[in-house]
């Protein structure tokens, strides 16, 4: 044991050698060997004495040739293409954080497939979040200036209002002791002229005085006119004192008077400057309230700026969030979650596909049989579709001549995927009944002959070969050759069964994807092979199989809009 151990530790590189040499050569035998070729071991162990013609038929699909329908149709190659093709871009840079669709996922409207990173849009949201609260607490400072300055403006005109109270009474004061003033010195006119008048009386008297003393002197009067003289003449100047008397006294009323005046007028004035100093002020806080509004409606502008610019920030960094705009299935995913984006970059493509659109060249000389809304027939492997125009493009092809036209069918089972191969199949309108076969049955020939393969009995005491594989007994050739399918040689086969293949030339008329007319050549209730017919030969011995059953047809079309 130890000795083996030994062995390896000195041999390692050579036992690796040896041991990969035998695995690629093992590799190359099962793997790169020409088809039907066998190794030594399976050769030696092979006994060909044993191998004999096997005896069995080749199974086919047959189907009785009736008397049907069958309309006419033209088929043109056409493509399928999604209703809408949407692409989810990203509209902000940023970095994929996830992603949760994958090709083939179904999605709705509106659902959240991704999101992006980007932090600094979420900063810049706070942001100018905080700045729109700062200027709405800008709005509210400056409608509290306002109310401020509306008291001031109360309080200025109640001023203002005083002022012109006070001007008025002012006025009335003035004019009251002008009045008064007047009433004075017409007084003291009065007053003087009744003292130019006991003047005048006083000197009357003293001269009547002079006169009646010298009467008396003379003896021509009494004593008593003498004294009555002298009596009127003091009288008179008592009189003239008097007025004297009340002209100063009157003269010094009118100086108050005139003083009651000028302090009435002082006052006037004074109410006066007041007035002014309170419509100054009036002004002064309607300038401040004017400006108080002005800056509430500027700080309104700036808080509505602020706020259109927090919402954009918002939708901005809601942009973070990648959603499907329709209901669709992913069709691609153009980036990988972690790749960096930018603006405008396409992450996922999605396609709508409950309605798909099938385009299709057609020769231009069906377009005057083509009009929106035309009813055809989407038809692809797994069966038709009915559909119905819904554009017809305006311009032909000048290479082929041909207008492409654009239909629409319901896909609710999905089974017609975008970028799908199919045919748009147009009923041209012909019709007839007549002995019918499936139109995959109709075999042309090198000269261009149509035939058709069917099964009939094998005739009596025929005991022809044929050649075929004994590993592919579904080969059947009419003398010897190698296995289209191993290269192997072929061998003879006696030709069993009840039934035998026979070819028949025909003649065909009406025909469309799925039936042709046979105008001559077949009988009714015949039975025609169906299936795959590239290995028969006549007298290939068969047997009947079951017959594939016609794709049942798709609900019609309903609400198909353009």
């Amino acid at each position: 044991m130890k000795q083996a151990i030994l062995f390896v530790r000195r041999h390692w590189i050579t036992l690796g050698l040896l041991a990969a040499a035998m695995f690629g050569v093992s590799w190359i035998v099962k793997t790169q060997r020409a088809p039907g070729s066998m190794t030594i071991v399976e050769a030696q162990a092979m006994d060909m004495t044993t191998t004999k013609p096997p005896p069995g038929v080749l199974a086919v699909d047959v189907e009785v040739a009736e008397t049907r329908d069958v309309v006419s149709e033209a088929l043109y190659p056409a493509t399928v293409a999604a209703e809408t093709e949407e692409e989810i871009v990203a509209r902000v840079p940023g970095r994929v954080a996830n992603l949760t669709v994958y090709p083939g996922d179904r999605v709705k409207a509106g659902q959240i497939v991704g999101r992006l990173d980007a932090a600094e849009l979420s900063a810049q949201s706070a942001a100018t979040g905080n700045q729109a609260a700062a200027k709405t607490e800008g709005i509210a400072i400056a409608r509290q200036e306002i109310a401020h300055h509306h008291k001031m403006l109360a309080k200025a005109m109640a001023s203002l209002r005083g002022a012109d109270a006070a001007i008025s009474r002012a006025k009335a004061d003035r004019e009251t002791a002008n009045a008064e003033l007047q009433a004075k010195r017409k007084e003291i006119d009065m007053a003087k002229a009744e003292s130019a008048e006991k003047a005048a009386e006083l000197d009357y008297a003293q001269k009547n005085l002079a006169r009646e003393k010298k009467l008396y002197e003379q003896k021509a009067i009494s004593l008593d006119e003498y004294q009555s003289a002298i009596k009127e003449r003091d009288a008179s100047k008592a009189r003239k004192d008097s007025a004297a008397a009340r002209i100063g006294s009157v003269q010094a009323e009118a100086a108050a008077l005139d003083r009651k005046y000028l302090a009435t007028a002082y006052s006037l004035t004074e109410t006066e400057a007041a007035k002014e100093a309170a419509q100054a002020d009036v002004d002064q806080v309607q300038i401040d309230l004017l400006t108080a509004e002005s800056d509430v409606k500027a700080a309104g502008f700036e808080a509505a700026a602020a706020k259109a610019a927090n919402r954009g920030a918002q939708i901005q960094a809601e942009y973070r969030i990648l959603r499907a705009m329709s209901d669709a299935i992913v069709a691609e995913r153009v980036v990988s979650p972690g790749t960096a984006v930018m603006a405008g970059q396409t992450i996922l493509r999605l396609n709508t596909v409950g309605i798909v659109r099938v385009q299709s060249n057609v020769p231009q000389s069906m377009a005057g049989q083509i009009n929106v809304g035309t009813r055809v027939e989407v038809v692809t492997e797994t069966g038709r579709k009915p559909a119905q125009i819904t554009s017809v493009f305006p311009a032909a092809d000048e290479q082929t001549r041909t207008i492409r036209v654009e239909a629409k069918t319901l896909n609710k089972d999905g089974s017609l995927v975008p970028g799908m191969f199919a045919r748009m199949s147009f009923d041209l309108g012909r019709g007839v009944r007549e002995i019918a076969v499936r139109t995959k049955a109709i075999q042309t020939d090198s000269n261009g002959s149509k035939f058709v393969w069917l099964m009939a009995n094998r005739k009596a005491g025929d005991t022809s070969t044929d050649w075929t594989c004994t590993m592919h007994p579904q080969v059947s050739k009419p003398g010897p050759g190698k296995c289209p399918i191993c290269q192997m040689p072929l061998v003879p086969r006696s030709k069993l069964g009840k039934y035998v293949a026979e070819k028949r030339s025909v003649r065909i008329g009406v025909a469309n994807e799925t039936w042709t007319a046979v105008l001559d050549g077949l009988a009714e209730h015949e039975l025609v092979i169906v299936s795959e017919s590239a290995n028969l030969q006549p007298g290939t011995p068969v047997s009947p199989g079951p017959v594939k059953k016609e794709q049942s047809m798709p609900p019609s079309m309903e609400g198909m809009d353009h």
